[in-house]
């Protein structure tokens, strides 16, 4: 097979170029860009910033359920004092 110069390098070129472009391809996929990385940064901050907030609010739920209990409890005995009086 006598391939001309100009043909090999042809050949060449778009070999190296089309191997160049998948490698590149590949790498980029790879890697986020900077702006990905600070998107994620700052959802992670919104994570767990809802996660401290929920913790408070569980806690203070539970806080007032225990109020409205101890609440309830003295109504209840209220109601019995007045009815043996």
């Amino acid at each position: 097979m006598n391939l001309s110069l100009g043909f090999q390098l042809l050949i060449a070129f778009a070999v190296g170029g089309l191997l160049g472009f998948f490698f590149g391809w590949l790498k980029g996929r790879g890697n986020p860009s900077g702006s990905d990385a600070r998107l994620e940064k700052e959802l992670r901050q919104q994570i767990a910033q809802r996660e401290t907030e929920l913790t408070q609010l569980r806690g203070q739920l539970t806080e007032t359920g225990n109020a409205c209990a101890a609440a309830e409890a003295s109504r209840a005995a209220a109601e019995k004092m007045v009815v043996e009086q």
